[in-house]
Formats: C-alpha cells, sequence, structure tokens
C-alpha cells in the first residue's frame, strides 16, 4: 500500500535487489530495466585495459569535453535509479533513455554521495558516430589517433577518464575521477 501512494506522489515504482551482495533499491517509471551499475563499472575498466586500445594522455577541460557528448534529451526524468550504500557510501545511478536524431540511446549518470563522477552514453547507430566522435577529441586533445581502431581510451593526471568504443554502438564512457570509481569495483 505504501508503494502505491509513494508512485502516486512521485511517480516511480519502487523494487530491492541483491547486487553482488550489496542491496540496491531502484526506482522506475514505465517498463522497468534492471541493471547492474557494478557490472558496468568492471565491463568498463575490463575493456579499457584490452591491449587493442590505444591510451593516449587526456589534456582537454572538463567544460569542453561535456558538451562534446551530449545528447538530446538528456535532460528528461530518469526511467530508473539505482541507489545502495557500500562501504559508508551511496551510489547513485541514473538512466535516461531518448532519441538523438534518428537513433535512441540510453545515458546513465553516476553520483556518489551526491557529487557527479561519471557518465555513459550508448547511442544505438551501430558505432556510425563514433569515428566522428574520437576525432573531434583527438584535434581538441592534439594527439594522433590511431584510425584502424575503434577504442581509444583517454586519461589526465588528473584522474578523468574517456573511453570511446564501438561495441556493437557508439559508446562513451567519461569518468571524472578514477578514485571513486575504484571503490565501485565491486566483483
Amino acid at each position: 500500500m505504501f508503494n502505491y501512494f509513494k508512485k502516486l506522489v512521485t511517480g516511480y515504482s519502487t523494487v530491492k535487489r541483491q547486487l553482488s551482495g550489496v542491496e540496491c533499491r531502484y526506482l522506475y517509471s514505465g517498463k522497468p530495466v534492471f541493471f547492474d551499475p557494478f557490472l558496468m563499472i568492471r565491463e568498463f575498466m575490463h575493456r579499457a585495459e584490452d591491449k587493442e586500445v590505444q591510451h593516449l594522455p587526456l589534456k582537454v577541460p572538463k567544460t569542453e569535453l561535456v558538451p562534446l557528448f551530449s545528447l538530446q534529451g538528456e535532460q528528461d526524468a530518469p526511467s530508473v535509479i539505482c541507489t545502495c550504500t557500500h562501504r559508508g557510501n551511496e551510489l547513485k545511478v541514473s538512466r535516461f533513455t531518448g532519441k538523438d536524431g534518428l537513433h535512441p540511446f540510453s545515458y546513465y549518470h553516476f553520483e556518489m554521495n551526491g557529487t557527479s563522477f561519471g557518465h555513459f552514453r550508448r547511442k544505438y547507430d551501430y558505432g556510425a558516430q563514433l569515428p566522428e566522435l574520437a576525432q573531434k577529441l583527438s584535434n581538441l586533445n592534439q594527439s594522433p589517433l590511431d584510425n584502424s581502431r575503434y577504442q581509444w581510451f583517454f586519461t589526465s593526471t588528473k584522474g578523468e577518464q574517456v573511453f570511446l568504443e564501438k561495441f556493437g554502438h557508439t559508446q562513451i564512457w567519461y569518468f571524472t575521477d578514477s578514485e571513486k570509481l575504484n571503490i565501485w569495483r565491486i566483483s
């Protein structure tokens, strides 16, 4: 009964799930899409370490990075919000969906203790936009890009990480703080 009234007020339903030994609470509207934020972080770290990935230094300031990867409709309300607490820290990952031109996308926003520390965007375009984005970042960054690859990992001395890849579709990972990322690498 409580969930019914909560949904009337917030527009979201609630479900709890155990993921990697941590209780996660999902708030969702419409059809639920239950994602595993811990698995997402592990996959990011695993794929970014692949030997086929071109590693480059990241010299571009955050103010120039964020607009480069923005998609139309990212400001809409999230369709799913996952929250959990581990080792005294709260993780909140919000999932947004929308359309950028002809292509649908999903966008995940990572927060720890109320502070944003990462984003993941998947544009369902079969990787069509990836070379263009990689070249734009390469030009801004003033670093040579190996165009024979479809995975580029940029890291800064401040702990920022940008990983562009074609994993079926165009995928962009951007984390502003690698230390916070390591806290959530739960197996």
